[in-house]
């Protein structure tokens, strides 16, 4: 009965197997026995040596081009797939023509440890010397990297950036973890070597070890840690190298960036000689490490029970190297940023620091380095998080969206502020015709539910002046301030008619052809009010109606040009602007490669905004490389750290 009950269930049964092969594994009685197969170490280690996720070429890259590489460098010279890792390192440092033909494909050196990570960039003409024949850049500068996040950080303001010098410290703490886990190896080794061969096994050891740990120290010296300060961001000046991100938009594009051409010649790999006559030293000393290596295994024979602990080391260093072969960190990372107006200022009272506030707090006054191209009069001049801000050069009048993004049909309302006191906006508001004085109840529909307008608390905007266009960016050079209340379900504003016929509590929302169903309409903001914010503006007198606001739509011309129109037009089926506004804000994220949390959250949160303005469907299809690149970003921030 026991016997069929045993057979009749499956654990059980699985559980006798395993029972009955660990018994025949015990019996190392024979010499082809299970057990001795499991022993011979040489065996194993060709097994364990051949993984391909430990010797790829990006990893040895990055192991050689990394300056921030606190762990996997440590762990490349352990386990049994080191021999294959030192020998592809060595060779790539020797030379590249020996590489391409006992390895595989090379291309030449600055293309492999610094464009293939850098941003997808052109150039934007700014009279500085050029070595290339088209727009694309083909060489990048490491500085490139970091263009984005300061931009962000300082919105959009030239800053003088202070990176972390700890890669000679992380180098040392990386080779004393190196040699702790390498003796202990050793010591592991020793217990399972032939018979005889534990001197010349040390002795072996000892001098793979020292080569590598020499190689590994002037290669990091050489390598250098960059200059302490770069110079990023600003625009009309000779001295610096502008860009822009490459998109295939027509509308939407990034902000110009820039780079002091002095970080091209200070801030790189190597002085840029990537063939000097010490690198090939320590290729060649990296080399015969591995060759050592590739000796030393051959005396580790095993077959006794100290085997079972050296392999269960090699595959725990298995598990280590795989967890730390997806390690992103490639870049120095950023201590400090500092906007600067003239020149380069060291001064800590200039510091941007980072944000302590919510998200939440800072979105309406958070821009992002994009661009809107749009026909004269009008002109983007920002991108917010939840709005864009639209200058009118023939009226100087400032409109302003209550929806991130563009769509064709965005609806877009008069701003009061320096350049249209209340009698320019009462001649605009008696000048226009009746439909574009309705009520914003009709118009406020492409603010989303999920949107909790009554937490956001009121911001100050800052929105240029009129004066000189720069040739770079199309920037006027005076600010502003303008100050905007968020919108709010109920409002006490003091100027409100008490009229019963003035308010429009009564009227039901409508909703816009071609949006969701889901939105819903939100009252838009009073007008600014506040005399300190702006000196030259007043309040609009009671006997006009707080409800009766100025009203354009985002539309193109006959020239295919954005441009702000009295009259609602259709809106696009497909919703092409705005996932062309999506796809540049993809690209922002994925140039952007060392993400702060702050940007991350901002990005995130107008996504929110704009879905809100589209089509599940459409904005499913308009955000597949942003979801990706922003979860590579979140990878990227948790590294950091962690580590």
């Amino acid at each position: 009965m026991l016997s069929i009950w045993i057979q009749n269930n499956l654990f059980l049964r699985i559980w006798y197997l395993l029972s009955q092969a660990c018994g025949v594994v015990a019996e190392a009685n024979d010499a082809r026995s299970l057990a001795v197969a499991l022993q011979n170490i040489n065996g194993m280690s060709s097994a364990l040596s051949l993984i391909p996720v430990l010797s790829g070429k990006t990893q040895n890259i990055k192991a050689v081009s990394a300056r921030t590489f606190p762990c996997s460098l440590a762990v490349t010279g352990l386990g049994a797939g080191r021999v294959l890792s030192k020998l592809q390192i060595g060779l790539i440092l020797l030379s590249a023509d020996l590489y391409r033909n006992l390895v595989g494909e090379l291309s030449y050196y600055h293309n492999e440890y610094v464009n293939v990570f850098s941003p997808s960039l052109i150039h934007v003409p700014s009279g500085t010397p050029e070595r290339h024949s088209s727009n694309t850049i083909v060489n990048h500068n490491l500085t490139e990297d970091y263009m984005v996040e300061v931009w962000f950080r300082t919105q959009g303001t030239p800053a003088e950036v202070e990176l972390s010098r700890k890669s000679n410290r992380r180098a040392f703490c990386g080779m004393l973890v190196y040699m702790a886990f390498y003796v202990f190896e050793t010591f592991l080794s020793v217990q399972n070597a032939a018979t005889g061969a534990a001197i010349p096994l040390v002795a072996m050891q000892a001098a793979s070890g020292l080569c590598w740990v020499v190689a590994i120290c002037a290669l990091q010296v050489i390598r250098g840690q960059g200059t302490r300060y770069v110079r990023l961001n600003r625009l009309g000046s000779t001295e610096y190298r502008c860009y822009q991100l490459i998109t295939s938009g027509k509308h939407v594009q990034s902000a110009v960036f820039s780079t002091h051409l002095n970080n091209i010649r200070e801030y790189n790999l190597f002085d840029s000689k990537y063939e000097s006559g010490r690198l090939q030293v320590i290729g060649g000393a990296i080399v015969l490490s591995g060759i050592i290596d590739l000796f030393a295994t051959v005396l580790i024979i095993g077959l006794n029970d100290w085997a079972y602990g050296w392999l269960g080391f090699q595959a725990a260093l298995i598990v280590i190297k795989v967890f730390f072969s997806l390690e992103p960190i490639r870049r120095t990372p950023i201590l400090e940023v500092r906007a600067v107006t003239t020149g380069v200022s060291r001064a800590p009272s200039t510091a941007v620091k980072p944000r302590n506030k919510s998200p939440l707090k800072d979105l309406a006054v958070t821009r992002l380095p994009i661009s809107v191209a749009s026909d004269l009069p009008y002109s983007f001049e920002a991108v917010y998080a939840t709005s864009n801000l639209v200058f009118d050069s023939a009226t100087s009048s400032y409109w302003r969206s209550r929806s991130p993004g563009v769509f064709i049909g965005q609806p877009y309302y008069l701003e009061a502020g320096p350049g249209h006191p209340e009698k320019h906006l009462r001649d605009l508001s008696a000048g226009l015709p009746p439909n574009t004085q309705t009520s914003p109840e009709a118009h406020g529909n492409q603010v989303s539910q999920r949107a909790d307008s009554s937490s956001l608390p009121a911001i100050s905007v800052q929105c240029p002046s009129p004066g000189p266009i720069s040739a770079l960016d199309g920037r006027r050079g005076s600010t502003s301030m303008v100050s905007l209340t968020q919108p709010s379900l109920q409002t006490n504003d003091p100027c409100k008619s008490s009229d019963p016929a003035s308010s429009n509590s009564s009227l039901p929302p409508t909703t816009l052809p071609g949006l969701p169903s889901q939105i819903s309409s939100l009252p838009p903001p009073p007008l600014p009010k506040s005399p300190r914010t702006l000196p030259n503006s007043k309040l609009l007198p009671a006997t006009q109606s707080p409800t009766t606001e100025l009203i354009r739509y985002l539309a193109l011309n006959p020239e295919g040009r954005l441009t702000l129109s009295e009259k609602q037009p259709a809106y696009e089926v497909n919703q092409a602007l705005q996932r062309e506004f999506l796809a540049c804000l993809a690209e922002v994220v994925k140039s952007n490669k060392v993400p702060s949390p702050d940007f991350l959250k901002t990005v995130e949160a107008m996504c929110e905004g704009i879905r809100a303005t589209m089509n599940d469907h459409w904005y499913a299809f308009g955000t597949t490389d942003l979801v990706r690149y922003l979860r590579a970003a979140h990878r990227d921030v948790l590294w950091n750290q962690l580590l």
